[in-house]
């Protein structure tokens, strides 16, 4: 069993003292690295349009965008998020980090999340 190193955190202040801890987080990857599209958006488009040409405009795109963003949050690990189209993480960033990102993204049923979205006839 592959264990995690442990996180750090430092405290929150809220007011003069300290109230909660918060999880020391770094910027990560971005989704162009991920994925060689700029945003997420695009990379829908492109992965409906490789599909169905152009009714790949029949989709629901901002819909599908929302529910892939929660889907791949869910599945990154704890103290990791999609945030905009950057990945953050654990700090220090380690060393497989894009790997681990393409992972999940790799570990989304697009098409499956996809279906939910199809307008056309």
């Amino acid at each position: 069993m592959q264990m995690n190193p442990p996180e750090r955190v430092r405290p929150l202040v809220c007011g003069r003292r300290e109230c909660h801890p918060a999880l020391v987080t770094s910027l990560g990857p971005t989704w162009a690295a991920a994925t060689g599209q700029d945003t997420v958006e695009d990379w829908v488009d492109a992965r409906l349009r490789s599909r169905w040409g152009a009714e790949g405009a029949d989709f629901d795109q901002e819909g599908l965008c929302f529910e892939l963003r929660e889907a791949l949050n869910d599945g990154l690990p704890v103290g990791w998020a999609l945030d905009e189209n950057r990945f953050v993480g654990p700090d220090p960033m380690p060393e497989d980090a894009l790997d681990l990102v393409r992972d999940a993204i790799d570990g989304i049923d697009f098409w499956g999340i996809a279906q939910s979205y199809d307008n056309g006839d």
